[in-house]
């Protein structure tokens, strides 16, 4: 890659341009981000999976330790489960 410097940014933006370029166009070329990419993809496709479990034992927790699950806690929790609006109650 070649790259044409002008006057028209100062050195420390020149050499941001150039940092930008190396971390995010360069290793596509490379295809040295292909393995995070598609690990990324693997995760979201599989999220509620992997995290649904997780979920359902921290709402266990709470209710076996007698407290209450937090107001919030369904909401936050949203991506991981397997059905919107649901929890286990097993």
């Amino acid at each position: 890659m070649l790259f044409r410097a002008h006057n028209w940014a100062n050195r420390q933006q020149t050499l941001h341009s150039y940092e930008l370029f190396a971390r995010y166009v360069m290793p596509r070329f490379q295809g040295s981000a292909d393995g995070p990419r598609r690990s990324n993809e693997w995760v979201r496709g599989n999220r509620k999976t992997i995290f649904s479990p997780n979920v359902e034992a921290i709402r266990r927790a709470y209710t076996d330790a007698g407290r209450e699950v937090p107001a919030d806690f369904l909401q936050r929790a949203a991506g991981s489960r397997d059905i919107e609006g649901t929890t286990t109650t097993s």
